[in-house]
């Protein structure tokens, strides 16, 4: 009984063997399994599972049904679909089923930049103070940025100078606090780099000067909601100067 039972084991086990040999040989003819992408960050969708084939077929230079799973380079494809320009860091594999598994961190815009120049179309600023095109398929509701400073951003190298990324700074604390970031819609750039912000609530400009001490700035204008406004009003003034050191300026 013992042996029987020994030779059923053996048995099924090579069985089992065989069919994961199967597979595996079956995987190496062909392409034949469902292209699985995972976006990390879903809030936003500048990258979708067509842009992904047309990658990998670019990358193998011919149509993915007709790959053979031996001539695909895992690290190629993953090499291929970083160079998008929404895409910050991405991991391929593959599984028994035929599957290609593609999961993707999508970058993070926090400003959208409103060109002046008709010829030209503006694009997105991403956390990491990096340049990024408009997308055809998703807008992102982020900070919008305008004025004629907008070209010294898309011409130059103005964001990596230590003006630009202490800029990029001011953008990302914008992004991440939830009263700011709901508060600032549009943020003026002149071609000195000094800004001007516009809010949601209220009619008032906010003059900001350069991006330096945005904290302390920021501090000063909410003094100015929390102090100033409940006593005199949202219109009795029309400009708000935070450029001058302990001083807040109405006008």
């Amino acid at each position: 009984m013992k042996l029987k039972s020994a030779s059923k084991a053996i048995l099924l086990f090579v069985l089992f063997l065989s069919a994961v040999v199967f597979v595996y040989l079956r995987t190496l003819d062909k392409f034949y399994g469902e292209i699985v992408v995972q976006l990390e960050n879903e809030n936003y969708s500048f990258v979708d599972k067509l842009d992904v084939i047309h990658l990998i077929s670019e990358e193998s230079n011919t149509q993915l049904s007709s790959v053979r799973w031996q001539d695909l380079s895992l690290r190629s494809i993953e090499k291929k679909v970083k160079s998008y320009n929404f895409v910050s860091n991405c991991e391929v594999a593959r599984d028994l089923k035929g599957n290609l598994l593609i999961s993707i961190q999508q970058k993070h815009p926090i400003a959208r930049i409103l060109d002046r120049n008709a010829t030209r179309k503006g694009g997105y600023i991403s956390a990491e103070g990096k340049l990024l095109p408009l997308s055809k398929q998703f807008t992102a509701r982020v900070l919008l940025l305008s004025g004629k400073g907008t070209s010294l951003i898309l011409n130059g190298n103005f964001l990596r100078t230590p003006k630009g990324k202490t800029f990029v700074e001011f953008l990302n604390y914008v992004d991440k606090n939830p009263f700011w970031k709901a508060q600032i819609t549009q943020v003026e750039v002149d071609k000195k780099g000094r800004l001007t912000l516009l809010p949601q609530v209220g009619g008032q400009k906010i003059q900001f000067g350069e991006a330096g001490n945005y904290q302390v700035k920021l501090q000063k204008l909410e003094i100015f909601y929390n102090q100033i406004i409940p006593t005199k009003g949202w219109n009795r003034y029309k400009q708000v100067n935070l450029e001058f050191e302990d001083q807040i300026v109405c006008s």
